[in-house]
């Protein structure tokens, strides 16, 4: 969400006189960018970036840039639905370290404030790291992993409680196929997809793209058609690749393409734990989510 969609939102809130809903709160992604970051990153780093973007939130204060706050457990755990782990993220922060290092030096995602731990009893409580995201600012600098592909108009829009539910509900190499999926054309100024008809689905173009084999692709493709993610229109013959057709909430961005059924606790939800130490409640400052 840019800077004035998120006024506009605050604007909303305030009129209402309550918290932000989750179909308040989206991610606005540069299609070349989310078409980058699918072909240059490992399932891990990718699903870093995929959070980064479902937290980040713009500063009130002029000059100062948009922060996201990503802890350890935030990315093992996007969910507090859903505690599976896919095979891509094993349950280790060895890991879930090497997949922010490796966003990190790809430049996807800058590292803002490192996080720290508790010192114990009557000591600093522990904080976590923060990152700026060069995606959504003007003028950064711009990775070679996105510099040497066609530029594709457009954002990328999903609501913030979508995308966790995504990475809690998928696994490592079905995020990254409907990644790539989600950002194979141009989208309008409203994030809806230029050329929204059925798109052919090859199993060894996807591969090609995605550097993965053909059968851990094509186990992707099950699992994004099993969670209704994707629907089959004409199944594969022969030679003749099958063709797909995305849900319509990664066509359209509209009323209708609402997390209707938000996760649980999940960001901007009402929820009555305590804020977190580094001054946020779930990754948003609690001034925007407790005042009135």
């Amino acid at each position: 969400m840019s800077g004035l969609d998120w006024m506009k939102a605050e604007r909303r809130r305030l009129a209402r006189g309550v918290r932000f809903r989750p179909e308040d709160v989206y991610a606005s992604v540069p299609t070349t960018w989310m078409r980058g970051a699918v072909r240059s990153l490992s399932p891990a780093a990718f699903r870093v970036f995929w959070l980064a973007n479902a937290g980040w939130a713009p500063s009130h204060r002029p000059g100062e840039r948009g922060r996201t706050v990503l802890a350890y457990s935030m990315i093992r755990h996007p969910s507090s639905q859903s505690c599976q782990q896919d095979n891509a993220v094993p349950a280790g922060r060895s890991a879930i370290a090497a997949g922010i290092c490796e966003a990190i030096r790809a430049g996807f995602v800058e590292l803002a404030q490192a996080g720290s731990r508790p010192r114990g009893q009557a000591g600093a409580r522990g904080r976590a790291a923060e990152y700026f995201l060069p995606c959504l600012e003007a003028g950064a600098a711009v990775p070679i992993a996105v510099a040497q592909l066609p530029r594709l108009s457009g954002k990328v829009r999903l609501h913030a409680a979508l995308m966790r539910s995504l990475a809690a509900r998928l696994s490592g190499s079905a995020l990254r196929l409907l990644g790539l999926l989600i950002s194979c054309g141009h989208r309008e100024a409203s994030g809806a997809l230029v050329d929204a008809g059925p798109m052919v689905c090859s199993v060894s173009e996807l591969a090609h793209h995605l550097q993965m084999s053909r059968s851990s692709v094509a186990d992707a493709l099950h699992e994004l058609q099993a969670t209704k993610q994707l629907t089959l229109v004409v199944p594969g013959s022969g030679r003749r690749p099958a063709s797909c057709r995305l849900n319509a909430r990664f066509v359209e961005f509209t009323k209708s393409a609402r997390c209707h059924r938000p996760v649980q606790n999940d960001i901007n939800c009402p929820s009555d734990l305590p804020p977190t130490p580094h001054g946020r409640v779930h990754g948003v400052p609690i001034a925007d989510t407790t005042r009135a």
